[in-house]
Order: C-alpha cells, then structure tokens, then sequence
C-alpha cells in the first residue's frame, strides 16, 4: 500500500508530474488516450481525496495548473540541457513554450481539478 501524500504541495507535485509525464512537449497534447485516461484519473483522485480531507486548505484548479506548467517546463529544460533553477531559463521556456508544451496545461487542470 503506498504511502499518502504528506502535504499539498507533494499532492500538486504528484498531479503536475503525472499530467506532464503524458504531456506531449512539441504540442502540448495529450499522449494515447488509454494511457492518459488512468494517468489524469489518478492525479484528479489524489486531488479529490486530498480535497475531502482538508476543505479548509482545498487545492484549486490555478494551483493545478501552475503544478503542471512547472512540471512542463522542468522538462523541457532538461531536454534542452539547461538550467531549471535559474528564474530567466525558466521564464524563457514559458514564453517560448506557451503556445505548444504549454498549450495543454489548461485542459489537463481542467480534468484533474475543474473547481
């Protein structure tokens, strides 16, 4: 039995991470559907629970979003071998990548968490 998440941000962690492990980086679509489809349900039940547990500290869909994002951006930073920590690497990739890795992230909140 695997062990529950410990904080919010392990459970954003583990939602960005899973929606950007099946995040295409040249397009941000979304790879194979039956591979995606167990992936998202599993991000958005680790949201849900975490949600009922604690509905004074909820996770919000711009939470998810940016979890995701960052995840995505982590990516393709090693990808392109850069730097992940330094602020301008990351803002370059952002802007360089909205309207294709990126361009998914919206939709990938949107079923992980849709409040």
């Amino acid at each position: 039995m695997s062990k529950g998440p410990n904080s919010k941000n392990d459970v954003l962690d583990y939602a960005g991470a899973r929606a950007g492990s099946v995040t295409d980086l040249a397009d941000g679509s979304l790879q194979g559907q039956n591979r995606t489809s167990g992936i998202m349900d599993d991000a958005q039940n680790r949201v849900e629970i975490w949600n009922e547990k604690n509905p004074l500290n909820k996770i919000t869909n711009d939470e998810v979003k940016k979890a995701i994002a960052e995840d995505i951006v982590r990516r393709v930073a090693e990808v392109r071998k850069l730097d992940v920590t330094d602020p301008e690497v990351r803002q370059e990739i952002f802007e360089s990548e909205r309207y294709t890795a990126l361009s998914g992230v919206r939709s990938a909140a949107d079923k992980i968490c849709p409040e």
